[in-house]
């Protein structure tokens, strides 16, 4: 039942959709050729990224494709400004820099910012990602925050990675640990 104003129509009174009282509603027709150049476009693309994917594997199946996720070195900065933030906050930790456990500390000792550059572990081995070394002033030399055990201002003991100076920048290299 719908009321409209004073008059009540009662449903079975209402026309139907269906009854030839409804007038005819258009239907979108599309050309057939729309349909055809969207469905050959859908299987191109779906062609071209399996051959695409076929054409990688076969690559790296081969060998000569290398996939590497990062840089194996990290470029540090200029030694100047480096080496007097150091002297002044303290050796410098940065976290994960080459998409693995690469949680390492930059360390400076000395006049020279030449010479006497340190980088190695964060994170002594053996221990979990929190127990990380803190640099304790008064003392000069690291402690491991978990267990407090002293690790050198150098960082002996630590893996360590060698690091370079050129035209008064500074590089670290993780293609190589240095014996520890």
């Amino acid at each position: 039942m719908v009321w409209r104003g004073a008059e009540v129509i009662l449903e079975r009174d209402r026309p139907h959709q269906c009854s030839p009282e409804v007038k005819n509603v258009p239907v979108e027709q599309r050309d057939p050729r729309q349909t055809v150049k969207a469905v050959t476009l859908g299987v191109a693309a779906v062609g071209a990224a399996v051959g695409f994917l076929l054409l990688v594997l076969w690559f790296t199946d081969r060998g000569a494709v290398e996939i590497a996720l990062g840089d194996d070195t990290f470029e540090a900065g200029r030694i100047d400004i480096i080496a007097e933030e150091i002297r002044t906050r303290g050796p410098i930790k940065y976290a994960d820099l080459i998409g693995g456990r690469q949680n390492i500390i930059l360390q400076h000792l000395g006049d020279d910012d030449e010479v006497g550059w340190y980088a190695f572990d964060l994170i002594r081995p053996g221990q979990p990602d929190e127990c990380q070394l803190e640099w304790n002033f008064d003392a000069e030399v690291f402690q491991d925050t978990c267990d407090g055990t002293v690790v050198a201002a150098t960082g002996d003991g630590q893996p360590s990675y060698p690091v370079e100076i050129e035209d008064g920048r500074i590089s670290i290299d993780f293609r190589a640990t240095e014996d520890v």
